[in-house]
């Protein structure tokens, strides 16, 4: 698995997901070579365009989209027998909103599942930097394999976080729980061939299955999801057995039409905070 940070705002998505020891190998893309000194990642490509003066996306997404095509060399080795590309990126920017759609596009190109994490901005962040989203997300929607989209402005409306740190933090978690869940079912490449063109997904996670279901990024009604794939987390022996075989027994019930079912017992997911279940709902 190869975990891509597009940009300022994947950068940083990067640095916590490194933080609580997110499995697969991890590289940062950016314009900005500042911004990319500071990553935690071992590998970092600088997006750039030949003889260009300044610095970053400049909020360009045009400005993005060539320096990702002048660099696309080193970004498509970046995928080289990778079984599973995901991207993550805030979108708004120049170069998230620009550069995002050249990877995926090489990434899916060079036979990777490619799976785009991504936010959109906040209603002050003003209606340009929400157009180039808006239309970015769109590009994606036609390249990609799977995409979790979350509103920060939708977040900001369901949470009431102390400061801006807290409220970025649900992203970050959904991204996590989802690249970890994706890590834990599928170990073969032929496995990963039913998610081809699966579509939207969101991530959910809590203490109990409801808890779980109450609790989705982005906000969706799931109830038509092809596929489910979930998590057991924590408990050992016949107790973590019987808790298994509950949530297994709750999600049959409850989504009788999905395609599939994908569950496992895992013993704890490396994260600060107590979870029990973990599902990724995807084709929704």
């Amino acid at each position: 698995m190869k975990i891509v940070g597009v940009g300022g705002g994947g950068g940083n998505a990067v640095n916590w997901l490194i933080r609580n020891s997110i499995p697969g190998e991890v590289v940062c893309v950016d314009t900005d070579a500042k911004d990319l000194a500071k990553r935690l990642a071992l590998k970092k490509i600088r997006m750039t365009l030949p003889g260009a003066a300044t610095d970053g996306g400049q909020g360009l997404t045009l400005w993005g989209e060539k320096a990702a095509l002048g660099s696309i060399g080193p970004i498509e080795r970046i995928f080289v027998e990778a079984d599973i590309a995901v991207l993550i990126s805030t979108l708004g920017g120049g170069t998230g909103s620009g550069a995002l759609p050249v990877i995926a596009k090489a990434a899916r190109n060079m036979g990777a599942l490619t799976v785009v994490m991504a936010t959109t901005p906040f209603q002050h962040e003003g209606s340009a930097r929400r157009e180039h989203a808006l239309k970015a997300m769109g590009k994606l929607k036609t390249l990609v394999d799977i995409w979790i989209e979350i509103s920060n402005e939708d977040i900001s409306k369901f949470y009431a976080p102390k400061d801006l740190g807290d409220l970025l933090a649900v992203p970050d978690r959904a991204f996590y729980l989802g690249i970890w869940v994706l890590n834990e079912m599928f170990s073969e490449r032929e496995s990963l061939e039913i998610l081809r063109g699966s579509g939207e997904a969101v991530v959910g996670w809590g203490s109990t299955v409801t808890a779980a279901l109450a609790n989705t990024w982005p906000r969706k009604d799931i109830r038509d999801a092809k596929t489910l794939m979930a998590l057991s987390v924590g408990e050992k022996g016949a107790k973590g057995h019987r808790n298994f075989k509950l949530m297994n027994q709750h999600f049959t019930r409850q989504f009788p039409q999905a395609e599939r079912l994908f569950s496992k017992r895992i013993a704890r997911v490396k994260f600060e905070e107590d979870y029990r279940v973990v599902l990724l709902a995807v084709g929704i």
